[in-house]
């Protein structure tokens, strides 16, 4: 059986404790899971902040689909735009595959969205 965290309790112990609060908390409790950790393993500001700066490190953002992730990247990480005539010829989803099969990212979906982390 999974365990569910209370990240509201978690997070009115943090105010407290820290004055660091991850920019998007469900993808910051995704991020932990993934390493196998839960939040209530970050028992001292130290380790907390170690894994708050890996996550801000690692965590993209969180989108509808991988292949939306995909072309958002696409389109805003190159320097040339694309030509509308191009544009309608592109096959995303192929691309999305790509990306997927490089390693260079992995995604999760928490509360609805897909959030999506870099590797390296």
């Amino acid at each position: 059986m999974e365990t569910t965290i209370d990240m509201k309790s978690w997070a009115s112990w943090m105010d407290d404790s820290f004055s660091h609060q991850p920019r998007d908390p469900d993808a910051f409790e995704a991020y932990l899971k993934n390493e196998h950790k839960k939040i209530g393993d970050l028992v001292d500001e130290d380790t907390y902040l170690e894994k708050l700066e890996e996550f801000n490190h690692y965590y993209i953002g969180f989108f509808d689909s991988f292949v939306e992730f995909v072309e958002e990247d696409i389109r805003e990480n190159h320097d040339q735009e694309i030509p509308d005539w191009l544009d309608s010829h592109i096959d995303w989803k192929s691309f999305a595959r790509d990306y997927q099969c490089s390693g260079d990212y992995w995604h999760t979906t928490v509360g609805g969205w897909l959030h999506v982390f870099r590797t390296f």
